[in-house]
C-alpha cells in the first residue's frame, strides 16, 4: 500500500485538522477487530438494540418532533459526505485516468494510507447516516424494509472494501460488474 498522499487539493488540509483533534493521519491503520467498529458483529448489534429497544421504549411515548435537529443533522451530513466524496476522488480518479478502472478499485498499487482513512470515515459516516433511522424511529414513523437495513446493508459492504479485505473487496467489485453491467471481467 502505498502512503504518498497528493500534496494539492482538499486532502492535505483534511490531514492538518485530523492531525491536530486525534493524530497524524499518516498514522491511522484500520484493523479489523481492533479499530472502533470495526466488525459487522457489533454494528448488527447496536443496530437491532437501538431501532427495537426504541420502538419499544416509544410504544406509550407522543411523537418526537425534530424538524430543526433533522435538518441541521442532513446539512452537516451532506457537508461531510461531499467532502469525503472529494477527497476520495482526489485520490482515485488520477489513478484510474492514468491505469484504468479495475486497477483504480481493486490494484493492490491503487491504495494508498490517505484512502485507507478515507474509506474509514465513510464507513462510520454509515453509522451517523442510522440516525436518520433513529429520527423515524422518535417520530414513530413506520420502518419500512429500505429503512430498517438499508445502512446496515451498506455498512457491511463498506466493511468488505476497506483495503484490508483485498480479495472479498476484488470479489465483490468483479460480482457487481458481471452481474450488473453485462461484462465478464477477469484479472
Amino acid at each position: 500500500m502505498s502512503s504518498t498522499a497528493r500534496s494539492t487539493g482538499l486532502y492535505p488540509l483534511f490531514a492538518q485538522v485530523y492531525g491536530k483533534l486525534i493524530g497524524p493521519a499518516s498514522e491511522f491503520r484500520f484493523t479489523p477487530g481492533v479499530t472502533p467498529l470495526a466488525t459487522f458483529r457489533e454494528g448488527f448489534i447496536l443496530y437491532f438494540v437501538v431501532i427495537f429497544g426504541g420502538q419499544y421504549l416509544m410504544t406509550n411515548r407522543a411523537p418526537v418532533r425534530l424538524s430543526l435537529v433533522n435538518q441541521i443533522h442532513n446539512f452537516l451530513l451532506t457537508v461531510v459526505s461531499g467532502a469525503l466524496l472529494i477527497m476520495i476522488g482526489e485520490q482515485i480518479l488520477p489513478k484510474i485516468y492514468r491505469h484504468g478502472l479495475f486497477y483504480g478499485l481493486c490494484d493492490d498499487d491503487a491504495y494508498s494510507q490517505p484512502l485507507e482513512l478515507l474509506y474509514y470515515l465513510n464507513y462510520l459516516v454509515k453509522y451517523w447516516e442510522f440516525l436518520d433511522t433513529v429520527f423515524l424511529m422518535l417520530k414513530k414513523k413506520k420502518l419500512g424494509l429500505a429503512s430498517c437495513y438499508a445502512e446496515l446493508i451498506s455498512t457491511r459492504i463498506d466493511v468488505l472494501l476497506l483495503p484490508t479485505n483485498r480479495s472479498r473487496r476484488q470479489n465483490l467489485v468483479e460480482e457487481i460488474l458481471d452481474n450488473n453491467a453485462d461484462c465478464p471481467i477477469h484479472p
